[in-house]
């Protein structure tokens, strides 16, 4: 029951991905023979306060740090762009709500493309265009855009600018239904706002909400062993295919990167040592479960439920994340880390996080570990910024450097 709704869910996302052409697999070798560079990392800025909010965030979308080091950070609930200097000192605040020129009806992602920081509004469809001090140049603004066969639940809004001033589109469910999934193409547009052309067709696919005798959740790790794939938008499509390991001997996971244009520019192969899922885990799991709205459901049930379904072996890898420098960075299995509600991770044994760190051509340029409680927002070759939330679940933004 379980490998069947899994496997629905992302079917078709893999088959509408399928590269042009295969390279020979490589593989870089058993974890411990070897083993690839270990960056440490140092706090370089922390921002932000409880009491004040001229200072303190609410509800951060999007990070990118200039040339300058400084930090442009949105900040979506106040709806402004606020800029802070190296040392992470308030410099300017940027924008307000509205329709007008610098202002904003939603901020999500944004960007920085030499001289220009470029901030995303989907529901105004337009991405507004400062230069590094804050200052207005100015707002292109995107057709309402509709598709087919469900004209009234997707629609294309911008989502990033590329370094020849066209932007590209992505799609935007406006009614959520679980389960479905949509073929939609990837627009590019002129910086004028015109369409210029179409890119590729990208699987959209709401993922299904997995039920295992009557007992229902959607998990970010737990169980899942399906494909993970990541568009980054107008670059490159990212695979990794991680089916579960059945023993604790060596096994592989593999990591394809397409380009936007249906070259496969990378496959690779990567040996590890599958991670057991132990007891302890099971029984936090558990514990989790019982405490939330299955508690109906009774701690005994859920327990047998969750013996009887998971799988013998953590999958090798959670999530994947593109850096600012193309780098692609794939958070590894872990025993104390799992996510039984949409968006809610729950973290109780693990302090660190671990990432594999792969340069664009897919050999490994290191890897690292961060405090597993820090979200990643933005990175760089050698630096990242992180989001943390506090005991009062205040977002702070920390920048560290690697060394």
């Amino acid at each position: 029951m379980r490998q069947l709704a899994i496997t629905l869910a992302v079917a078709a996302a893999v088959l509408g991905c399928q590269p042009k052409r295969q390279p020979a697999t490589e593989s870089v070798g058993t974890e411990g023979a070897g083993a690839p560079r270990q960056f440490t990392v140092v706090e370089d800025v922390r921002i932000g306060s409880q009491s004040d909010p001229d200072i303190g965030f609410t509800s951060v979308g999007g990070v990118v740090v200039g040339p300058d080091r400084r930090m442009y950070v949105s900040e979506r609930q106040d709806l402004q762009m606020r800029i802070y200097d190296a040392a992470g000192n308030l410099e300017r605040v940027v924008g307000r709500r509205g329709q007008g020129p610098g202002e904003f009806q939603s901020m999500g992602h944004l960007g920085l493309l030499g001289d220009t920081v470029w901030v995303l509004d989907s529901r105004n469809r337009r991405i507004t265009l400062f230069n590094l001090d804050g200052d207005l140049i100015e707002s292109v603004r995107a057709p309402r855009i509709l598709l087919s066969p469900a004209p009234d639940l997707v629609a294309l809004r911008p989502t990033y600018l590329r370094p020849d001033r066209n932007w590209v589109s992505g799609a935007a469910m406006e009614v959520g239904i679980e389960g479905v999934s949509y073929t939609v193409p990837e627009l590019l547009f002129d910086p004028s706002g015109a369409l210029a052309d179409t890119l590729r067709n990208v699987e959209i696919v709401i993922r299904l909400r997995v039920t295992i005798d009557s007992i229902s959740f959607l998990p970010e790790d737990l169980l899942l062993d399906d494909p993970i794939i990541s568009h980054d938008p107008g670059v490159r499509t990212v695979i990794v295919r991680r089916a579960g390991a059945t023993s604790d001997v060596p096994s592989t996971f593999s990591v394809t990167s397409i380009s936007v244009s249906g070259d496969t520019v990378f496959d690779t192969s990567f040996e590890y040592r599958p991670m057991p899922v132990s007891d302890t885990y099971i029984e936090e799991v558990v514990e989790s479960l019982a405490a939330g709205w299955q508690a109906r459901m009774g701690a005994g049930r859920i327990e047998r439920v969750l013996r009887s379904a998971l799988p013998p072996f953590h999958p090798p890898v959670t999530q994947v994340r593109f850096g600012e420098d193309g780098a692609i960075w794939l958070r590894r299995e872990s025993e104390g880390r799992f996510s039984i509600y949409p968006g809610v991770v729950i973290s109780r044994r693990e302090t660190e996080a671990r990432y594999w760190i792969l340069e664009p051509d897919g050999v490994v340029r290191g890897t690292v570990n961060i405090p597993s409680t820090v979200r990643i927002m933005w990175s760089g070759t050698d630096e990242f910024v992180g989001m943390e939330l506090d005991d009062l679940d205040v977002p702070w933004l920390i920048r560290y450097r690697f060394q």
